[in-house]
């Protein structure tokens, strides 16, 4: 069977697309994720149940499938048992993995690999772009993808315009603390900011993500510390908590004030994928605590017009505020 190998480049959006379609094939949607940031957006598109594998540390999916290692190094033989439809990945400026490619122009899969987004617009614009071949048209879901960006586009909207009149304290957004790993300009963390009236503590950095000393620590002269920390225990006291001990003694202005918040909704470190929305909330809880009941108001909208068949998705996948992943923030004080 003669097959097409389709590369786009858009910017910075790279989407691979080997065909034959699913239609073509004759069975029924199987995918593989080597993205934990894609296994979330496919949940939330409603396709969770059809994951048939995963990349390793992929909490995002259903639990208990099988792993095929990851998209440096995928587990070809084990990808190949599987017997998928769809691989869908994330992928830096390499590209996807060669033995991967060449797999795909052997079996009957379409290879469906997007470049790692920096802004939440272009995380918007994986699920869904007008012009643009994105995953909701990849997997034959364009409706419910479009529903989908429609509803953060609304919520990123709703946060800016909250958060408008608010102090815009200097935020340092902490990964790693031993080691303190942070994020800089050029992430999709960094363009939260600038929704949720903050500015980055590093935004003169050249670097998405970057290890800091404590020289580079004091001098970013951070008013508020956010440990993004998916699943951590809540904060003790800022003298006591083993997790701040690389923050203490700099004179920080956020650990003077006692404006440290965690972070530890499982969701916290998937930003690049359709929570992006979920993760903006919880930055925005912890940089203007005061502004908690509001943000958890607007993050659960009015439902809005959509066509019939994105209708009976935005019923089934959008769920009540109490059921939507968490956005909580723990305050400390000194």
């Amino acid at each position: 069977m003669a097959r097409l190998c389709i590369l786009r480049t858009v910017g910075l959006l790279l989407l691979t697309l080997l065909i034959p379609a699913r239609a073509a094939l004759g069975r029924p949607m199987a995918i593989v994720s080597l993205s934990p940031a894609m296994s979330r957006s496919l949940v939330e598109l409603d396709l969770g149940d059809r994951l048939i594998g995963v990349g390793e540390h992929d909490a995002a999916a259903p639990a208990g499938l099988p792993v095929v290692g990851n998209y440096l190094s995928p587990n070809i033989e084990r990808l190949i048992t599987l017997r998928p439809t769809h691989v869908v990945m994330m992928t830096g400026k390499e590209g996807a993995h060669g033995r991967l490619v060449q797999l795909a122009a052997r079996q009957p899969f379409e290879l469906v690999a997007f470049a790692v987004p920096s802004t939440a617009e272009e995380a918007i614009a994986i699920l869904h772009h007008p012009s643009r071949v994105d995953l909701g048209e990849a997997l034959d879901v364009a409706d419910r993808a479009a529903v989908l960006a429609m509803r953060i586009r609304a919520r990123l909207g709703a946060l800016r315009a909250l958060t408008a009149d608010q102090p815009r304290p200097r935020v340092l957004l902490a990964f790693g603390v031993n080691p303190v790993w942070v994020s800089g300009p050029g992430s999709v963390e960094d363009d939260l900011l600038s929704y949720l009236g903050a500015e980055n503590a590093v935004a003169g950095a050249g670097q998405a993500a970057m290890m800091l000393d404590r020289e580079k620590l004091m001098g970013s002269s951070a008013q508020v510390l956010i440990l993004l920390m998916p699943g951590a225990p809540p904060l003790e006291s800022l003298a006591e908590d083993v997790r701040l001990d690389a923050f203490r003694g700099l004179r920080l202005p956020a650990m003077e004030s006692g404006r440290v918040a965690l972070v530890a909704d499982p969701l916290v470190l998937l930003v690049q994928s359709a929570a992006v929305d979920d993760v903006a909330a919880a930055l925005a809880k912890a940089i203007h605590p005061q502004l908690t009941d509001a943000i958890d108001a607007l993050m659960c909208p009015p439902p809005v017009e959509t066509p019939s068949d994105a209708t009976l998705f935005e019923a089934s996948a959008t769920e009540p505020c109490e059921t939507r992943p968490a956005a909580r923030a723990t305050e400390t004080t000194p």
